[in-house]
């Protein structure tokens, strides 16, 4: 359950004078991508993210993050990371992925995907160092289904983060051969799903919401020595390479990141800081 220690985060207490130089470039931007400048309080609540993730050590280790779940219904603004790091600085929502009230952005099972210009080739220094995060407030469960990612089949790569396929949640970095990515039973899950790779050896799954204390479903420790997707990481729908939408996804997001090989106890901080913001806003969480 979100007990009272996740309220007295500091951007939950008290509001800071001014403005991170992240978070003001992030509200120009959205006027430079087409939309109308984000109100007050949606610059606020995300100046107050930034700062618990400052706060808490992880900025370095989370390149890009974007909290889609919008009060001000601008699916510019939601296309619009917060902090894009080596991500577009707009998301092309190519072939849809529609707003969702304030809670997120939503898809319906069709081949729809925004593109999040994420290369993990590019953006990663190496192989052994990565990871992925989503929350998906709306639960869904069908053998085909892809949520994020990029994979080219080709070369036996993959960069994937998939909540319930068959019944199961998996994540795969570098490599698309069973026995080497982290899955773990976990049927129709909403709320966080975080997989994040520390070593060759180390390819974790992480799960949390208001009701699941955040926890490790699978760590598989196989020696895995692929090599990074060459693609750009897909919402909605995992990008097959070279240019294929490949499995699709139904349902609701409300947060994205990519991050460096984040420990147990920083992604559970990392899911505390956007739980409550999301919690706070009172959509998009679950």
């Amino acid at each position: 359950m979100i007990t009272k220690a996740l309220f007295d985060l500091p951007f939950l207490a008290k509001s800071k004078p001014g403005t991170s130089p992240l978070i003001s470039a992030w509200a120009d931007q959205v006027v430079t991508n087409g939309g109308t400048r984000p109100t007050a309080p949606t610059i606020a609540l995300r100046d107050s993210v930034n700062s618990s993730i400052v706060s808490a050590g992880l900025d370095s280790k989370v390149l890009t993050w974007n909290l889609f779940a919008t009060e001000d219904s601008s699916l510019i603004a939601a296309c619009t990371p917060q902090k894009p790091g080596p991500a577009s600085v707009f998301w092309n929502p190519v072939t849809g992925g529609g707003l969702d009230g304030n809670r997120g952005i939503a898809f319906s099972g069709v081949p729809n995907y925004i593109d999040t210009g994420f290369n993990p080739t590019t953006a990663y220094s190496n192989d052994t160092s990565s990871g992925f995060i989503l929350y998906k407030y709306t639960p869904f469960n069908d053998n085909t289904e892809g949520d994020a990612g990029v994979v080219d089949f080709g070369a036996n790569t993959a960069f994937v983060l998939i909540f319930s396929q068959s019944g199961a949640s998996y994540f795969e970095a570098n490599s698309v051969f069973s026995g080497t990515y982290a899955s773990a039973s976990n049927a129709s899950w909403a709320g966080w799903l975080s997989g994040q790779r520390t070593a060759n050896n180390s390819n974790s799954l992480y799960k949390a919401n208001s009701g699941v204390a955040h926890t490790s479903i699978n760590t598989n420790t196989t020696v895995e020595t692929g090599v990074r997707a060459n693609g750009n990481v897909w919402l909605g729908n995992i990008h097959q390479l070279p240019s294929t939408p490949g499995n699709i996804s139904d349902g609701g997001f409300s947060f994205m990141a990519f991050t460096l090989g984040l420990t147990s106890s920083e992604d559970a901080a990392l899911f505390s800081i956007i739980q409550a913001a999301l919690v706070s806003k009172g959509g998009g969480s679950v």
